[in-house]
């Protein structure tokens, strides 16, 4: 398959931070999207960006660019000013970036910056775009926002480039990803992009990928949960679809996950006709099933046609209750045409999906993807199509 890093030029005078770097990219899950040519010496920088090689971004010192800037060699790709300090001047044609800070930010912020001035696109499977499947449950606590950030991660980790979209009010898809306190001084990028849609529309996909996160264990991209709740509260359906769109649009994703919570009003209804899979969770208990047909008798009422259309791409997934893992065997995913309670359902459901007692009972920390539960949920992909060859975009770890 064709590399399709980018093609970084990294510069500076300090040969111990370049060497940690040039480390760090290599060891991590960032050498699949990241090609780094690393410099100390700012002849050398521009004797490679005139031999005709393959760079996509430079990211210099503030010594680099002078030097590059006094030969009259500024590069014609994206060009990121690492600083050490405010007020440092960076010239008009890049952009500041900080040089120490975390790695992962660091690199996040160089792949902003590259998205953005690059404009980067590259193509998706199909003309229809990527992939957008929404997972949804009636009742909480049956694991729905646990199967929806394993099917990202899992997707991920097959090579289809994966966006996780929380539209839950309440977001606590944290536990899973890293950020958390550590990003509370950082811009609130789903606010940001969603202002981006009202003041300028046709920027909001170039701007995704400054407004997003990456996780360099789950190896998806997200956003951070809203700092303000109402921000998600005012959220309307037309808005949800650009934001949707947006993302779609941006040409980076093969996959676009999106965690709903409970409810059934128009928003939902409307993110649910923008998917083509809906998977919808439940446990099997007494009163999952009875919200379970509640659900779809009132969809079923109320959305008419619209709910019919919503129903034909629903996959009912049961997670297996913590009393019957002892008698289950491994790989024991199950489909079965069956009814929900009193109400007939018109699609299959899956069974299998694992209970796992250790996320119930674990204290602080990120919790950590399950071996187990991530072999159901790729038998779970394959069953619905999700991961064949198709879908595309591949081979990244995303920002």
């Amino acid at each position: 398959m064709e590399d399709q890093r980018i093609q970084l030029a990294f510069a500076s005078a300090d040969a111990g931070y370049v060497r940690r770097v040039v480390d760090y990219v290599r060891d991590s899950p960032y050498a699949d999207r990241w090609q780094l040519t690393a410099f100390t010496n700012g002849a050398a920088l521009r004797h490679y960006l005139r031999g005709g090689f393959p760079v996509d971004m430079v990211a210099a010192d503030a010594g680099m660019r002078v030097e590059l800037e006094a030969a009259g060699e500024w590069p014609a790709v994206p060009v990121a000013a690492l600083y050490e300090n405010i007020g440092e001047i960076v010239p008009p044609e890049a952009r500041a970036v900080q040089r120490l800070q975390p790695l992962p930010q660091l690199f996040h912020a160089l792949y902003g910056l590259y998205a953005e001035r690059s404009m980067m696109r590259r193509p998706v499977a199909g003309a229809s775009g990527p992939v957008i499947a929404a997972v949804y449950a009636a009742s909480g606590g049956v694991g729905k926002t646990t199967l929806a950030v394993h099917l990202a991660h899992q997707s991920a980790l097959s090579g289809i480039r994966t966006f996780y979209l929380n539209l839950e009010t309440w977001n606590a898809s944290d536990v899973w990803l890293g950020g958390g306190d550590e990003t509370a001084g950082q811009p609130d990028g789903f606010a940001q992009l969603l202002y981006t849609l009202q003041s300028s529309p046709e920027q909001a996909s170039s701007r995704l990928a400054a407004c997003c996160r990456s996780d360099a264990v789950m190896r998806f991209d997200y956003f951070e949960p809203c700092r303000n709740p109402e921000e998600r509260m005012a959220l309307q359906p037309g808005a949800a679809n650009q934001l949707i769109d947006a993302i779609a649009g941006s040409g980076l994703y093969g996959l676009i996950v999106i965690d709903m919570d409970e409810g059934a009003d128009a928003l939902h209804m409307a993110v649910f006709e923008r998917c083509s899979h809906l998977f919808y969770v439940e446990d099997g208990s007494m009163a999952s099933i009875r919200k379970t047909e509640r659900f779809l008798s009132y969809g079923r009422d109320r959305w008419g046609e619209v709910f019919q259309g919503i129903e034909r791409k629903m996959v009912l997934v049961r997670r297996m209750p913590a009393v019957a893992l002892k008698g289950a065997a491994d790989g024991a995913l199950r489909n079965d045409a069956v009814g929900i309670g009193r109400v007939p359902v018109r699609q299959p459901m899956i069974h299998g999906i694992p209970y796992i007692e250790a996320w119930r009972t674990r204290g602080d920390g990120r919790l950590l993807p399950s071996t187990r539960y991530r072999s159901m949920v790729e038998r779970l992909l394959q069953a619905t199509g999700i991961g064949s060859d198709e879908t595309g975009p591949k081979g990244q770890m995303p920002c």
